[in-house]
């Protein structure tokens, strides 16, 4: 499709009508996420620090069980409560400067640093008391 053509569909009624349409999609999915966040967080607080180590122990078991699951369909994937796990730690950690490579993001709360790899892909790494208690595929 050439950029007139495209330019032409987005100024037509059907055009203008699928631009509204994307916007609220994207407005519900960003509703969507604010709401798990926002539980996932009130969850977490309940928990005191070594109550939090335990369940988020339970929680990588199963997690690493369901990547195990999509990687042996020849599909590398998080779950989309990792996911949101990850952007909880993000808004409500402290953002940690460091230098290795294919760092995204690092961010510690609670005791744990979540870290974001990217490069040819992206991988969660997830340490405690300076040991690796998971990472993603």
């Amino acid at each position: 499709m050439d950029i007139e053509k495209l330019k032409a569909f987005l100024e037509s009624p059907e055009g203008k009508e699928s631009i509204i349409r994307f916007g609220e999609k994207m407005r519900i999915e960003k509703e969507n996420e604010d709401k798990w966040k926002n539980h996932v967080l009130n969850h977490l607080n309940k928990f005191t620090d070594e109550d939090l180590a335990f369940e988020l122990d339970l929680f990588f078991i199963w997690e690493e069980a369901l990547e195990e699951r999509y990687y042996n369909q020849y599909i590398q994937a998080t779950s989309s409560l990792m996911n949101i796990l990850f952007k909880v730690w993000v808004e409500n950690g402290v953002e940690l400067e460091l230098e290795e490579d294919f760092l995204s993001s690092a961010h510690e709360y609670r005791g744990h640093i979540f870290k974001l790899y990217c490069g040819q892909g992206c991988f969660y790494r997830v340490l405690r008391n300076g040991k690796n208690i998971h990472q993603s595929t």
